[in-house]
């Protein structure tokens, strides 16, 4: 097993990257945005400041691609995205459970 040494992230404006710590520690304390979610999530396996700075670099993206595009942000294209991987991870478990002898029937919406 290969261990990866601790880095700092030292390229870029170190205003802009305060900055945009700053925005992920409040994103991440808000609730019911897919942000926060994401957060959370990465936060159960890697720990609370790479988490943030990871939420940092996505801000990052996010800011790029809107400006690139001329978009404004939209939470709702997240629900969407969250609504799929819902929906294929009950078809997951269906098929498991199918395999292992259950009788179950997909809920219809």
């Amino acid at each position: 097993m290969q261990v990866k040494k601790k880095t700092s992230v030292t390229k870029g404006n170190p205003y802009i990257k305060s900055m945009l710590c700053e925005v992920a520690w409040v994103i991440a304390g808000k609730r019911n945005t897919y942000l926060s979610s994401w957060y959370w999530r990465l936060k159960q396996n890697k720990g609370a400041k790479k988490s943030t700075i990871a939420l940092a670099r996505k801000l990052l993206v996010i800011i790029y691609t809107m400006l690139k595009s001329g978009t404004v942000y939209d939470d709702s294209n997240f629900d969407q995205r969250r609504k799929n991987c819902e929906q294929k991870r009950i078809s997951r478990y269906i098929f498991e459970l199918q395999k292992l002898g259950f009788h179950i029937e997909a809920p219809t919406e």
